[in-house]
């Protein structure tokens, strides 16, 4: 959470994301050990002050932006 607090508070919401890939690794962030974990993560999110739509950008919108719409 510190690290996503710290990014949008450098360049913004519409310029984070969150990535789902998990695989092969032995280290997980605390709380998180995959992308089924990501609704204990918007719930945290929401704790923290980010609000719906900053949500949405981080979880999903600003990676099809990136990949074009994908």
């Amino acid at each position: 959470m510190r690290h996503l607090l710290h990014f949008t508070e450098v360049v913004g919401a519409r310029h984070v994301a969150i990535g789902t890939d998990f695989n092969g690794t032995i280290h997980y962030p605390i709380g998180l050990s995959g992308y089924e974990d990501f609704a204990i993560l918007a719930e945290d999110m929401k704790k923290s002050g980010f609000n719906d739509t900053e949500t949405e950008y981080i979880f999903h919108k600003n990676a099809e932006r990136f990949f074009g719409g994908i």
